[in-house]
């Protein structure tokens, strides 16, 4: 009797656990990627992911799913919301991803508000990074458009000129930041100069512990002094604002561009110097205008038709002066 009754017991456990049985998730791509990087495509759903090598330490199970109940905020595209698992899964090199749109889902919209939005919990988004060609034809031979992660989360397409209202620029964790040093070059600032240099290495430690991505650039203070023809100011206008990238050392590493870059483990710089190309491009000297112009030399210096593609949409942007 008691062995019977232990069995029937088991037996209605078994049946009770069955019967709370979640039923399996349904996902439309799942494979498994290594630091070697691979594509994963969804051609008629219109997606494309690229993840880069390097981008992965160790061989990782990737899936993707449609989204296809998903309630989105005002502006987003539907059949676009996508989720891309392990939710949270962060990477050593931006990975893109690519969203397909019909014209039809668009009538009257202006493609060039479309961007990739990160779907946040209570309704909103938040703008992801462009990809390098964020117009790009990519999928099934229909426009998409692209844009650089750095996680897996819930994405979709957004027009954000219908979406401003519910669009946040916040972040859990800023992983971007764009650096701009407003350098006093006049005849008293030598010795700040040289502190500058000596201790720009600990600030990009501080930066790469915190696993930024970074930019930064070198304006001065110099705008020249109007018509007035003083000692050190004869130039016109001076500097105006742009971005210096003259060496200033003999044979110093120079950057690619006119800003210094690191994105995950690359540079810009010759040998990942990052350090001696600051040095190479930011001591100025002390031959600037003695009518220092810091101020109107960063609002000059954020303007993209005088320095264009040096701030980025999704990057945090810290400006530091260094002056007496």
């Amino acid at each position: 009797m008691k062995r019977n009754l232990f069995a029937a017991t088991i037996s209605v456990l078994f049946l009770a656990a069955c019967g709370s049985a979640k039923a399996p998730i349904h996902v439309d791509l799942a494979q498994t990627v290594g630091p070697e990087g691979g594509t994963l495509e969804l051609v008629e759903q219109g997606l494309r992911l690229v993840i880069p090598p390097g981008a992965l330490r160790e061989r990782t199970p990737i899936t993707v799913r449609r989204l296809d109940d998903a309630v989105l905020p005002p502006g987003g595209v539907p059949g676009t919301a996508f989720e891309l698992s392990p939710d949270g899964l962060r990477f050593e090199e931006p990975v893109t991803l690519e969203l397909t749109y019909r014209d039809s889902d668009l009538p009257g919209a202006d493609r060039s508000w479309l961007r990739v939005v990160q779907l946040l919990d209570g309704g909103g988004m938040a703008a992801t990074r462009r990809g390098a060609d964020p117009t790009a034809t990519a999928v099934a031979d229909r426009p998409a458009v692209s844009a650089r992660l750095r996680h897996f989360s819930r994405y979709a397409l957004a027009d954000l000129q219908r979406a401003d209202a519910v669009v946040t620029s916040e972040k859990k964790k800023v992983t971007d930041v764009d650096l701009l040093f407003v350098i006093d070059n006049s005849g008293s600032m030598e010795h700040e100069q040289q502190n500058l240099a000596a201790n720009f290495p600990e600030l990009i430690a501080k930066l790469e512990q915190a696993q930024l991505d970074y930019r930064v650039g070198v304006v001065s203070t110099d705008l020249g002094a109007g018509d007035y023809g003083l000692p050190s100011c004869e130039q016109a206008g001076g500097d105006g604002g742009a971005l210096q990238t003259d060496p200033r050392e003999p044979g110093c590493p120079l950057p690619s561009d006119p800003w210094i870059e690191r994105d995950g483990q690359t540079t810009n710089v010759p040998d990942d110097d990052v350090a001696a190309a600051f040095s190479c491009i930011a001591k100025l000297g002390i031959s600037g205008c003695g009518f220092e112009s810091q101020l109107e030399s960063m609002y000059r210096a954020v303007d993209p038709q005088v320095n264009p593609g040096f701030l980025r949409d999704d990057a945090a942007l810290a400006v530091v002066f260094i002056t007496d």
